[in-house]
């Protein structure tokens, strides 16, 4: 695609054959598809596949959306993303999903940067996150994130739920120096990150892990969410499937060790871990 399909029209139903492939030419900056702040709109089956260097693969709503859907969500289902793994040429997107429209709901989607088969490495497979959530009320079921440079989820709306999401950081940082958050001053990035100005989001039911070919790489946080009464993590737990111990905490600085390979909050409510 050397232009963006724009779904423009309330009650557009989208869906891919087989998951049919959607590709970034190499002229295309810009994203794979666009939905405008629409209601009733439905993107279902598809596979979007990074190219040299666009901004995003899927749009939700312009940066300004603010209609409201609630009698007739957006509806995202049966969605992949895929940022290198096709062949040796160089990928760039700088985030795979980016929703701004309210009232949206994700079902099924597997959001990855690339960490084997063709054209994986730090410097050319590139990325910053996976996806980044600004409207309100977008509720996901099935969410699956893995391998991006930064944040691997970063969420900026309100009343935001997930259920069940799947998460590994990335295999391969270089250095401790090149995997550094909070300017420099964290180890590693967390894989869901809920912005500090947040105050009400859910999420049930995350599995964070991580296998780095670095054995020296940290990383703080699996997770990291404000201190607000209306934020709430329940059931998360962080693997660590090789290498020497990577995760050092679930959510800001707690979670219980169960075994050597494992660490587990039951939930985290108002800044406090139980």
């Amino acid at each position: 695609m050397d232009a963006p399909i724009v779904v423009n029209r309330a009650g557009t139903i989208v869906m891919g054959s087989g998951y049919a492939t959607l590709r970034v030419s190499d002229k295309n900056i810009d994203t794979l598809m666009r939905a405008m702040d629409e209601d009733g709109i439905m993107i279902c089956g598809l596979l979007f596949d990074a190219g040299a260097q666009s901004t995003t693969l899927l749009e939700v709503g312009a940066p300004d959306a603010s209609a409201d859907h609630s009698d007739d969500p957006i509806c995202l289902s049966d969605l992949f993303f895929r940022v290198g793994g096709r062949s040796d040429e160089k990928t760039y997107v700088h985030t795979c999903v980016v929703i701004n429209s309210d009232d949206v709901i994700g079902d099924n989607f597997w959001v990855w940067r690339a960490d084997h088969t063709y054209g994986v490495g730090w410097d050319v497979n590139v990325t910053v996150n996976g996806l980044l959530v600004n409207g309100d009320d977008v509720t996901f079921y099935g969410l699956l994130v893995e391998h991006f440079h930064e944040y691997q989820t970063v969420w900026q709306g309100e009343r935001g739920r997930t259920y069940f999401y799947q998460s590994e950081i990335p295999y391969d940082p270089p250095s401790q120096d090149d995997y550094m958050s909070h300017d420099g001053t964290v180890n590693g990035y967390a894989s869901y990150k809920v912005a500090d100005y947040v105050s009400e989001h859910d999420a049930y039911g995350l599995g964070i892990y991580s296998c780095p070919h670095n054995p020296t790489i940290k990383v703080d946080n699996a997770i990291e969410v404000p201190d607000w009464s209306g934020v709430r993590i329940e059931h998360a737990i962080v693997v660590w499937l090789d290498s020497d111990p990577c995760i050092q905490s679930v959510v800001n600085g707690e979670g219980t060790m169960i075994n050597d390979w494992q660490m587990t909050i039951n939930l985290c409510s108002g800044g406090k871990v139980y």
